[in-house]
């Protein structure tokens, strides 16, 4: 973004500067999830997924009791694929969980707490995307009529000829227009 290289980001919890605009996107939740018919968190059986340092944090300081799992994954769907064929408990995006929470595979962790994990659009304050409300953007694009595509493979998205970089932070991508 310093170099005038790139006018949007879309990051998972952003550092917070002073010459950057956060704006929400979309607002997810991580939930605690069991393969245990009784819907309870065995400690033995939990699946620690590496969702980032802000993740670890309210981990931490939620189950400061747990101490290290036996099992650690930092690919989120590698650890779901595990859970559902060991089994245990583990935290995962609430979206994601839907579907196997609605048959039956998964079940919410009773009193579990919830940890947000949203996704935000991070500009320059002097790019001209800040400026721009979203409303005012093409229903199908960015403005100048470019569109994001998503492809499989990393979380990449490609607006218009240019590809995207992965960012750092654990799952971010980067969108350029």
């Amino acid at each position: 973004m310093h170099e005038g290289s790139l006018n949007i980001a879309v990051l998972y919890n952003p550092l917070q500067r002073p010459d950057l605009v956060s704006e929400l996107l979309v607002e997810e939740r991580r939930v605690m999830v069991t393969t245990a018919p009784d819907a309870a968190m065995n400690p033995a059986e939990y699946v620690y997924v590496d969702w980032g340092p802000s993740f670890a944090a309210n981990y931490q300081a939620a189950f400061p009791e747990l101490g290290s799992p036996s099992v650690s994954i930092s690919l989120g769907p590698m650890a779901l694929t595990y859970l559902l064929s060991v089994g245990g408990s583990g935290y995962f995006r609430i979206g994601t969980a839907q579907s196997f929470l609605a048959d039956g595979r998964l079940k919410l962790v009773k009193d579990a707490p919830e940890f947000s994990w949203s996704a935000y659009r991070v500009c320059q304050t002097a790019g001209r995307a800040c400026h721009r409300p979203r409303a005012a953007w093409p229903a199908r694009g960015l403005p100048g009529g470019q569109r994001i595509t998503a492809r499989s493979g990393g979380g990449r998205a490609s607006p218009g000829p240019r590809q995207t970089q992965p960012a750092s932070g654990g799952g971010s991508g980067r969108l350029t227009t």
